[in-house]
């Protein structure tokens, strides 16, 4: 139970495609909110626990040719999802601390969803069972055109020796379905989804973040 005198922490996920740069701005993030003196813990999807960092196994361990099937490997997103969310994100947020995360619902709803073809009527009533109504605070989706990104990604990583890569190497129309089925969520979910233009140079785009945390901190009341 929360302190009446404790501020409810925020739940501020990153999302976006490959290569669009939202893992290393979830960094420049934690480093900003902390010189505000803001209690911050960092999470990645799956991970966090030992559930969701033996799915992380896994899926370091499938290639193309054993590929999960969709509906499957959501059912194993959820449940480690749950494990996160009870175990470390509830408990954290009723302490007052922020915490940022690399990734959430969102993606299983648009890589096993729209671009695996999972039922996204199911993959929504999962997300009940799992998160009940909890949804982040904010999130920031990061957009960037496919090519743009590919081209990151192979200055990145040129010889695609593990799981990210297997999703770094999917097609450009791949990249494109997935960018547009996350700002088709963008118009869904307008009360929390902000979209980061990530074309920009880093600088740039951590300045765009910074500006939708220092919204959030003006409307919230600030820990003492």
């Amino acid at each position: 139970m929360r302190h009446p005198d404790v501020p409810r922490g925020q739940f501020i996920t990153f999302e976006g495609g490959e290569g669009t740069g939202k893992s290393t701005q979830i960094r420049h993030a934690a480093t900003y909110l902390r010189s505000q003196d803001i209690p911050i813990l960092l999470l990645r999807e799956p991970g966090g626990t030992p559930e969701g960092e033996a799915m992380r196994t896994l899926w370091k361990h499938s290639s193309s040719e054993r590929a999960w099937e969709p509906l499957a490997e959501a059912f194993l997103l959820f449940a480690a999802r749950r494990m996160l969310w009870c175990r470390e994100i509830q408990p954290h947020l009723t302490q007052g601390t922020w915490v940022l995360c690399d990734r959430f619902y969102d993606s299983t709803l648009v890589y096993q969803g729209v671009l695996g073809g999972a039922d996204i009527e199911k993959l929504m009533k999962m997300k009940t069972l799992a998160l009940e109504e909890n949804e982040p605070d904010i999130t920031l989706l990061f957009d960037l055109s496919p090519n743009t990104a590919m081209k990151r990604i192979a200055q990145r990583n040129p010889n695609c020796q593990n799981i990210a890569d297997y999703y770094d190497s999917m097609s450009i129309k791949k990249h494109e379905k997935i960018r547009q089925a996350y700002l088709r969520l963008a118009k869904i979910f307008t009360f929390r989804i902000r979209i980061i233009k990530a074309r920009a140079s880093e600088a740039v785009v951590q300045q765009s973040v910074r500006q939708v945390l220092d919204d959030l901190l003006s409307r919230v009341k600030r820990p003492t």
